[in-house]
């Protein structure tokens, strides 16, 4: 769906976030002839309600949002805003278009050099990657999506650049009716079900950025089950990275082929999860003819994103890692490889998405340097009972396990629960919601709670 297709009809944007913001922008400039109503489940704030009207939009939110847009042609969603709920449905069954920014740019962009990437976790990272590796090559970039600028903001470029860079959550993925030169996924484990509804769902709206051009190559981590099993289905060319594909790992350093391309020691992130994540940036990169050894000298100086394994202080000789970022036992696992033997206090729990536990559980109780886990709101019961019947099982010592009322009361137990030289890591295996708006706040809170346990200077 392209703006022209639409300037001087009614449209509907739902959902008035970052990409609903976008959509109304774009839609004054490039369809400034076109109706639109903007609706959302909630009543806007008093800022964004002046903001809709300064833009010449209805605003129309609050109560049924699904009315407000009924006769409207085209409506554009919001990646927060699922396609499956009734509402959503009963739309598209009485002939209403249903679009996305991510869509539309691409039909704007029919011809543009793209590397999206998705994946449950690792996607943020390894985008950022492939755009530093880009830049360290000599490539004019952009970086645009689920982070960077927003889709319709970069949707007409005055001075586009040689390859574009996106990172695509299972949102974004799910209402393609395009697909990228180079798509990557690094990796799919069960997430996200209050809004794909069902795990097949999930990873078949990942699986979705993928499915639209025969000519298109698929980046894929050979390591990982679900993508193995579903890539016969794909349309185009796959090129594999990980279990001894061309770009894989070996110990801690990074090869292409039979050749050490970046050692452990030039590598700035924490963890094997971060080295696959630089395989499938390089391995996307490869794809597009760019010069991997050129790109290589960026490695080193790529910085980290926040909340992900980030060491945040240091207070009476423990350090306190904020890891947020892990809203699935995969994450909270790989998090606790990265940090090696190191004596660590767990920090799990938030937001219940009907994950698995058991098998995590049983993980934790059986590492000797796990020293305690305390459980959080709102699962964190659910967990501690998935821990206490693994030590059970388990039969040998087991860390100690205790259920927090909160953040602050959990930070200031695992303070006195930590040996010194010890590490009290942040890594909740749940999304934020309930509690906090979003994971960078949850590590926010973690880092203020941890700094509250300094000695006051007398």
């Amino acid at each position: 769906m392209r703006f022209a297709e639409i300037d001087g009809r009614r449209v509907g944007i739902w959902g008035y976030g970052r990409e609903g913001r976008s959509a109304l922008r774009a839609l004054r400039q490039f369809a400034p002839s076109a109706t639109v109503v903007v609706v959302a489940d909630g009543p806007l704030d008093a800022a964004d309600h002046d903001e809709v009207i300064a833009l010449g939009a209805l605003e129309r939110s609050g109560g049924a949002a699904s009315d407000a847009v009924g006769d409207c042609q085209t409506v554009i969603l919001s990646p927060g805003v699922s396609t499956y709920r009734p509402d959503i449905t009963a739309l598209r069954a009485a002939g209403v278009n249903i679009t996305s920014g991510t869509d539309m740019w691409f039909a704007e962009n029919p011809d543009a050099k793209v590397i999206a990437v998705t994946g449950t976790k690792g996607k943020s990272t390894t985008s950022s990657l492939i755009h530093h590796l880009l830049e360290a090559a000599g490539v004019r970039t952009t970086l645009a999506g689920n982070i960077g600028v927003p889709l319709l903001d970069a949707v007409r470029s005055a001075d586009p650049p040689s390859i574009w860079v996106f990172e695509l959550s299972s949102q974004q993925a799910a209402g393609l009716s395009h697909s990228p030169t180079v798509g990557v996924i690094v990796n799919l484990y069960r997430e996200h079900l209050d809004w794909h509804l069902t795990e097949d769902n999930y990873f078949a709206d990942k699986i979705n950025m993928l499915m639209h051009r025969t000519d298109g190559i698929a980046v894929l981590n050979h390591e990982n089950d679900e993508l193995r099993r579903r890539s016969a289905r794909l349309p185009g060319t796959i090129a594999w990275f990980g279990d001894g594909e061309r770009f894989h790992v070996v110990g801690d350093d990074v090869f292409d082929g039979a050749q050490l391309l970046c050692p452990s020691d030039a590598i700035p992130l924490r963890g094997r999860h971060n080295r696959m994540n630089l395989c499938a940036g390089m391995a996307a990169i490869s794809q597009l003819g760019v010069d991997v050894r050129a790109a290589t000298a960026g490695v080193a100086t790529f910085t980290a994103l926040p909340h992900r394994l980030q060491e945040v202080c240091s207070i009476g000789g423990v350090s306190y890692i904020d890891d947020s970022i892990a809203t699935t036992p995969e994450a909270t696992l790989a998090a606790l490889d990265a940090l090696g033997s190191h004596v660590v206090t767990v920090l799990l729990g938030g937001f219940d998405r009907t994950q698995d536990y058991a098998p995590m559980a049983a993980d934790l109780v059986s590492r000797a340097n796990v020293a305690a886990v305390i459980t959080l709101p709102d699962n964190g019961e659910r967990i501690l009972a998935e821990l206490q019947h693994a030590a059970a099982e388990h039969g040998g010592n087991t860390p100690i396990l205790e259920h927090a009322a909160d953040l602050d009361a959990a930070v200031a137990r695992a303070a006195a629960l930590t040996p010194k030289n010890g590490t009290v890591l942040l890594s909740p295996a749940a999304p934020s919601y309930g509690r906090f708006r979003n994971f960078e706040e949850r590590g926010d809170a973690f880092l203020e709670a941890a700094q509250r346990l300094r000695p006051v200077a007398r």
